[in-house]
């Protein structure tokens, strides 16, 4: 066997690599019960309920990217008191892996162990929303202020985006809720710049073909005349965006040029603060009921990983409604409870209807897994089925434009990609014609839950989350632990010769050839396990990346990475038979890395 030491160069050469081990672990319950901020980057943000700080105690899937996934048996006891009783620490499928942090659901009752109930120490930030708070506390992790003497202990927060430079801050203990760089999705000018700059490469389409065209102004100005004087779409709408901004602030609908700000025409006056995002004005939305709204949909995605990328979707999000009849009306074009479905902005009309049932089809909000049926029911011709993969087509092409610089970042600035994690708010409408565009996407979506239907979707939602990215415990340094919790470094050397090779030449294969999975090496097997085990804990996620579809992107791949080269293999050989590769990756790992 050989035995795994320091590596500096933790990103090139793969993913996790440097964690915490727990061995020879004595579970037992001690019988405790515990059960307006402005936004950056294009964050979504949420009221917070309390946020002050303060310390609380207290078989294969009919979807083409769905596959099998329960391979990992979680513990249960008695449930005559109508609670399921599940252990904190969830093991790892493979003998070198650490168990991770189980989180629940309120019918779930968590035993945790003395030992590791002192280390579970979450850093609460400004916005930390209510429903994280009742997570991770369920699961006995003390919240302190994010100023406290003790922030050198935290092991986890949920935060706003952090400048790059602050993520080196983080151990190699701590996780938080982003990746450096993800602004380049955030922003609603980054995200139009890096489609625009994937336009030949999307299969000979315009960028726009899920993207509405979108003009950062200045900039654009001449190229946004001449596109108005050569269009003959009518109405001719244009929607005003600030770049980074959030909860329907700063929109406008205008038909005509001249409404747009001075300081967005003229580049002498220009000023970050002045920048505006004109975007086509979808006039011809999906509307469900004669003289009904418009709707959009949020989707949310789970990216755990950029190199490789890792990335699942979560199938029940939420249809938004705007909260008055849909007009193009000249008259009308500055009633923002007609253009605009963000929740922020509809609640504040009067006529605004929140909605407490989960399958229910009233309310100005719905979940989308009602939309869905509705779609089948009334509207027989449309395949949702084909609506769902198209959609999930554009969230892997839009991650994919990003992949580049986000690894750059991450490399430059994490110590360990453990560090980090993103949910992502895809914005999707729905044309006349059942055509999904992408609107924007949000690094900071929404959690608050001032709802039977968002409590519901987004409670689950959060504990899926937290369980895919694999919370670990910290060490336990103190001598006679229960949970003898002790620290195993299984970071490598730097290349050997052999891999170097290896990764070269399929690095330099434009097509995902299974010949990758031959002599798998130490680095290739810690890959292999930490997205299988991944994927036993990622709840009703669904794992769109890696894929068995992977072919039809692999030009897109903007950093020509061996390790998503071997993910998408590993994917293709073994979706089919998952439970036959698990069996030959535990053998394999077995057999090459040593955990002494």
């Amino acid at each position: 066997m050989l035995k795994m030491s320091v590596d500096e160069d933790k990103y090139t050469n793969g993913y996790l690599l440097n964690v915490p081990l727990l061995a020879n672990l004595d579970i037992h319950s001690n019988g405790d019960d515990n059960d307006k901020i402005v936004a950056e980057n294009g964050d979504d943000v949420h009221d917070v309920n309390g946020a002050n700080g303060d310390d609380v105690n207290g078989g294969k899937e009919t979807n083409e990217y769905a596959f099998p996934r329960t391979f990992v048996e979680t513990e249960e006891c008695d449930q005559s008191d109508g609670k399921k009783k599940i252990q904190l620490l969830q093991n790892s499928l493979f003998h070198h892996s650490c168990p991770t942090i189980y989180f629940g659901l309120k019918d779930e009752e968590i035993s945790i162990p003395d030992d590791i109930r002192k280390l579970l120490i979450w850093r609460l930030s400004a916005i930390t929303p209510h429903l994280i708070k009742e997570t991770v506390t369920r699961s006995g992790f003390k919240l302190i202020k994010e100023k406290n003497s003790e922030r050198k202990k935290w092991i986890a927060t949920w935060c706003r985006h952090m400048k790059s430079p602050q993520f080196e801050l983080l151990n190699d203990t701590q996780k938080v809720n982003h990746f450096p760089g993800c602004y380049q999705l955030g922003r609603k000018d980054r995200l139009s710049t890096n489609l625009r700059n994937f336009t030949p490469m999307f299969s000979g389409n315009r960028a726009d073909y899920f993207h509405p065209n979108t003009y950062i102004l200045p900039q654009d100005l001449s190229l946004l005349r001449k596109r108005w004087l050569l269009e003959e779409i009518k109405p001719k709408l244009l929607i005003l965006k600030p770049p980074a901004s959030a909860r329907g602030n700063g929109v406008a609908v205008i038909n005509q040029l001249v409404q747009i700000p001075a300081s967005a025409k003229v580049r002498k006056l220009h000023s970050t603060k002045s920048a505006i995002v004109a975007q086509e004005y979808i006039s011809n939305p999906c509307i469900l009921t004669s003289n009904g709204p418009k709707f959009d949909l949020r989707v949310y995605v789970l990216v755990t990983s950029f190199y490789p990328l890792r990335v699942y979707i979560y199938p029940d999000g939420l249809v938004r409604f705007a909260s008055e009849p849909y007009s193009v009306d000249n008259d009308k074009l500055d009633n923002l409870f007609i253009h605009v479905t963000n929740y922020c902005i509809n609640k504040m009309n009067e006529s605004y209807e929140p909605n407490h049932c989960i399958n229910s089809r009233s309310g100005h909000k719905w979940s989308l897994s009602t939309l869905w049926k509705f779609l089948k029911e009334t509207y027989p011709d449309v395949n949702v089925e084909q609506l769902w993969n198209q959609i999930i087509d554009i969230v892997i092409k839009t991650l994919l434009t990003v992949q580049g610089p986000v690894f750059s970042l991450a490399r430059r600035h994490l110590k360990t990609p453990y560090n980090g994690f993103e949910l992502l708010g895809f914005d999707i409408m729905l044309d006349s014609h059942f055509k999904p565009w992408l609107l924007e996407v949000n690094i900071s979506p929404s959690l608050k839950s001032e709802s039977t239907l968002d409590y519901v979707v987004k409670s689950q939602l959060i504990k899926d989350v937290m369980n895919t990215v694999g919370y670990r415990p910290p060490i336990c340094e103190k001598k006679g632990s229960s949970a003898k919790c002790f620290h195993r470094s299984l970071t490598l050397d730097k290349l050997l010769g052999s891999e170097q090779e290896k990764q070269t030449v399929f690095k330099s294969i434009h097509q995902f050839d299974l010949e990758i999975l031959d002599d798998l090496s130490i680095r290739d097997l810690l890959c292999l396990a930490e997205a299988e085990d991944e994927l036993t804990r990622c709840g009703k996620f669904v794992r769109i990346l890696p894929s068995i579809q992977i072919s039809k992107y692999f030009a897109f791949f903007t950093k020509n990475s061996y390790f998503d080269h071997l993910l998408n293999a590993w994917e293709k050989q073994y979706a089919d038979n998952r439970a036959k590769g698990i069996s030959l990756l535990k053998n394999l790992c077995l057999e090459k890395i040593s955990t002494v």
